[in-house]
């Protein structure tokens, strides 16, 4: 009761309250001369000054501290479960260690004051053991011993100090400031609002991790000093980042999506796992350097968005055959796939794409870009007419590459181009004008709209399978095609236009027009018209038409029942025996 002494004297003395089980309080109590405090179950209320005169040892239910002020338990043997410390602010220091004596295992909870809370363990004989400290209300300043500790600042503007160990360090509101110590440590981040700009995380020595796991909307460490933090985690709902920031992490980086707030340089190639699904760079450009592959490697198979700024993207070749999405969008980019089957687009501005290794798919977009497709079966995109600009560069590089107008709607005129080490063309529906070199550089399958070669030459497409509504000459072109259907119309000048297509009942119509032709036909139903000039027109096996046009022409019947019609001039024609 108020008013009561309770003086223990001289020797070691024990206030026992082992049969006390409902909450107590000894304010408005004299105690002197205590030096032992057990009992008390339901609880203990005490003055800061009554508990700070306790130096031998406490085991009791939770304490409640009624005043502000200091309480030393350096040299007390705490093993109470639960310290909550008084509205007006309390300094305490005790020891989080186990002794034959008991231990301090359990929680300090803060109250509305700016508390300074130390744990500490040391002496011969004695083991640390975790404690935890929640720091509620107030500026509070929270240290932990040589345990594996949790501390959690509250609101406010805090200090927490991690110690010896694997502790777990939450700042909570406030612009707080967080040094991790030694050992493995956690520093958590709950909400995106719990980030300030002014705020320090520091990991101190050996991995820490900076995680994120609550947070789930969009979060930014912008303006947030971090150092030692080797491992990024959680952020679900996406992170905002600086370059130096993102360079500092040397061991995962296990995040929702990644944004780059600034320009500069960002090397991932030392980070073990990175699993964002996409990294967004700055607007004013990067460079980024990554390694490529399955997260079952370890390495990165998301997405890189670059912006409006000029962007260099590689993405190192060292794991797995897992692709990557590189999109440079604004800007002049230059983006590099790595082993993996990537998909790499330019957008906007004058790109150099490189595939690398594996199956790639390059789309360039609009401007002057220069596409590599590297090792693999690459697929080099062409989506609008628009996208083609004079003095492109289209190369496949090594083994089976196509080039692909599948979603044109509009002719599209390559003649300006270059194109090299690309052996099959599909799409361009609408038209395609090339050259005859160009032309004659696809040796595997050609599938497209009606094609116009738009100078001449030689184009032999033996090997190939060409399937194209039409095939329009410009000027004096040999041509050999291997299997065609459809029709082919000579230049004004002399050309010279052979098909050995297979016996079917699909027509074939060769059309000289101007010059001296020469037309020759395989096998099959098919229609040669010499047109204007002295032709020669061969009609090879099937029921061939062979119409000589204006001309001295000669007309030579192949196997077959066909029509020889010489036309205006001086022509020969040769029947074949049936």
């Amino acid at each position: 009761m108020a008013g009561e002494i309770y003086s223990g004297g001289l020797g070691i003395d024990t206030l026992d309250g082992l049969a006390v089980t409902q909450a107590a309080t000894f304010v408005g109590t004299t105690i002197s001369g205590i030096e032992y405090l057990y009992g008390f179950s339901g609880g203990l209320t005490l003055t800061a000054s009554q508990l700070h005169g306790i130096n031998g040892g406490i085991s009791t239910g939770t304490l409640r501290v009624a005043t502000a002020g200091l309480i030393d338990l350096t040299d007390t043997v705490v093993s109470t479960d639960i310290i909550n410390l008084s509205a007006g602010g309390n300094t305490l220091r005790l020891q989080g260690v186990y002794s034959i004596y008991g231990m301090f295992d359990g929680r300090v909870n803060g109250g509305a004051g700016a508390d300074k809370v130390t744990v500490s363990a040391s002496g011969y004989g004695y083991v640390p053991v975790g404690v935890t400290l929640n720091g509620y209300g107030g500026d509070d300043t929270l240290t932990s011993g040589d345990g594996a500790d949790t501390l959690t600042g509250g609101t406010g503007n805090d200090a927490l100090y991690g110690g010896s160990r694997a502790d777990r360090l939450t700042g909570g509101t406030g612009q707080d400031s967080v040094f991790g110590g030694s050992g493995g440590d956690t520093i958590v981040i709950s909400a995106a609002s719990d980030l300030q700009a002014g705020e320090i995380y520091d990991g101190g020595d050996d991995f820490d991790t900076l995680s994120g796991g609550g947070v789930t909307t969009a979060a930014s460490l912008v303006g947030v000093s971090l150092t030692n933090i080797e491992y990024l985690t959680g952020f679900s709902g996406g992170l905002t980042l600086t370059t130096g920031q993102l360079n500092g992490f040397l061991g995962q980086i296990l995040t929702g999506n990644l944004t780059v707030a600034d320009a500069g340089f960002i090397d991932l190639t030392d980070v073990v796992q990175v699993s964002a699904n996409v990294i967004t760079l700055s607007d004013a450009g990067n460079t980024l350097t990554l390694y490529g592959g399955s997260l079952a490697d370890g390495a990165f198979d998301g997405t890189v968005q670059g912006r409006n700024g000029n962007d260099t993207v590689r993405v190192l070749a060292a794991y797995g055959a897992v692709g990557v999405s590189l999109n440079g969008n604004g800007g002049n980019d230059s983006l590099t796939g790595g082993f993996g089957s990537d998909a790499i687009t330019g957008g906007t501005g004058r790109d150099t794409l490189d595939g690398g290794s594996g199956d790639d798919t390059l789309t360039g977009g609009g401007w002057q870009d220069s596409i590599s497709g590297g090792d693999g079966n690459d697929r080099l995109v062409i989506s609008t007419a628009s996208d083609v600009v004079a003095g492109e560069i289209y190369n496949g590089g090594l083994d089976i590459d196509t080039l692909d107008g599948t979603s044109v709607t509009t002719a599209v005129n390559l003649s300006a181009v270059t194109l090299t080490q690309i052996e099959n063309l599909t799409g361009f529906s609408a038209g395609l004008s090339l050259t005859a070199a160009q032309l004659g550089g696809f040796i595997g399958a050609i599938s497209t709209g009606a094609l116009r070669v738009s100078t001449g030459g030689s184009i032999h497409l033996t090997p190939a399978t060409v399937v194209a509504s039409s095939i329009t000459l410009t000027g004096a072109t040999i041509i050999n095609l291997p299997d065609f259907r459809s029709v082919v119309h000579g230049s004004s000048s002399a050309d010279m236009i052979s098909v050995f297509s297979a016996a079917d009942n699909t027509q074939l119509l060769l059309n000289g027009n101007g010059g001296n032709d020469t037309l020759s036909a395989g096998a099959g139903e098919d229609i040669l018209s010499g047109g204007s000039g002295n032709d020669a027109l061969s009609g090879g096996a099937g029921n061939d038409q062979l119409l000589g046009g204006t001309g001295d022409d000669v007309l030579t019947s192949g196997s077959g029942a066909d029509w020889l019609e010489g036309g205006a001039g001086n022509d020969t024609l040769f029947g074949a025996a049936e």
